[in-house]
């Protein structure tokens, strides 16, 4: 077998940018903000399904703590049962009969640190006891080791099975279930949180898409509204696998339906609903075809994007600042729009609520 190179760079968890909409998420970012900032708080428990971020907001965390040791990722469901007590807490010199040397464990090496524990139910039942204590106490002896090491980590856990019946069900050993219950995140699956869909999917093909040299396309309003329709299983990662799929997929400007996965292209969730946002508007009788929506409709497709900023709106329209402002107040109010971000980061976005509605009317 060959040798691995030593000039092959460690792996280095990078603070990530969470993009999101809504206001499900916005209170989960809070959270997160919250506990990074308590020094107190030195254990932290992520749930949520497959495919919500936990990780990534583990990261979020663990880059905004202002400690100063090193973050240090741990995947449990890729440690071994026979080395995992080497891997986590290291081993002296001397434990056994290769051991020729001391190594140092993985929780050694996050000392004052953060110490992420990614998918922490991987963990074999028998090693759970063991690593509960570790979590309490902040203390573990190598393997070989007579003495107690005490070290100082901020422990943060990602969990996908569902909390409430995780020690009941014999997912997770109860002694650790109950050391990990001290302040727990729920993120939302995304088919909760509607309108972080298409500011994902236009995040996604921005990245993608520039790094396929393929700046120019788009996504067309058939897809956009099917992305909303769709419930999303596996969340933001199969958001992402498909944005970045249907890509590769295109070879045009515009991605369509066609290019989408069957199941995703087949897979309204959504009775009778409509697969774009219309071109006309005649139902004068419901809030959502008023005259100024059907103006802001229209300038919507013209960009062919959900996300409006005030400035871009005042300056295409050729309208004062004042009147872009009462324009897009008047429709945040009513429900038609969503206000996010603050000062010049402000944005507003067409709420899945009145983009069902529109889709009824073609």
């Amino acid at each position: 077998m060959p040798k691995i190179s030593s000039n092959i760079p460690e792996y280095k968890p990078k603070a990530p940018k969470l993009i999101y909409a809504s206001e499900e998420t916005d209170k989960v970012i809070r959270l997160a903000n919250k506990v990074a900032e308590d020094p107190g708080c030195k254990v932290v428990t992520i749930i949520g399904e497959p495919g919500v971020m936990k990780s990534e907001l583990a990261r979020l965390i663990a880059s905004k703590c202002r400690r100063k040791g090193k973050i240090v990722e741990i995947n449990c469901g890729l440690l071994g049962e026979t080395l995992l007590e080497t891997e986590l807490y290291g081993r002296e010199k001397g434990a056994y009969t290769d051991a020729k040397d001391t190594k140092i464990g993985l929780v050694e090496k996050a000392h004052e640190g953060v110490c992420i524990f990614d998918d922490i139910n991987f963990i074999p039942i028998s090693q759970q006891t063991k690593l509960a204590y570790f979590i309490e106490h902040g203390r573990f002896k190598r393997v070989g080791g007579n003495t107690f090491l005490q070290i100082d980590v901020k422990k943060i856990a990602t969990t996908n099975i569902p909390w409430k019946t995780a020690a009941r069900d014999n997912q997770i050993q109860k002694d650790l279930y109950n050391r990990l219950n001290n302040f727990r995140i729920y993120i939302p699956p995304l088919k909760d949180r509607k309108e972080d869909i298409l500011i994902l999917a236009d995040h996604f093909l921005k990245h993608k898409a520039g790094e396929m040299g393929k700046e120019n396309i788009r996504f067309s309003n058939k897809v956009k509204v099917r992305f909303m329709n769709y419930d999303w299983p596996l969340n933001v990662r199969e958001l992402k696998q498909t944005v970045e799929g249907s890509i590769t997929r295109c070879d045009k400007n515009t991605i369509l339906l066609e290019h989408l996965p069957e199941d995703v292209a087949e897979g309204s969730n959504i009775e009778n609903q409509s697969n774009r946002i219309p071109d006309e508007l005649h139902d004068s009788s419901t809030v959502y075809l008023d005259a100024e929506l059907k103006d802001f409709i229209s300038f919507a497709k013209s960009r062919d994007d959900p996300i409006i900023y005030r400035r871009d709106y005042e300056i295409l329209k050729g309208i004062s600042k004042a009147s872009a402002n009462r324009k897009l107040n008047r429709m945040t109010e009513s429900g038609v729009l969503s206000k996010k971000g603050r000062g010049r980061a402000t944005f507003y976005a067409i709420s899945p609520k009145s983009l069902f509605e529109l889709s009824k009317h073609l």
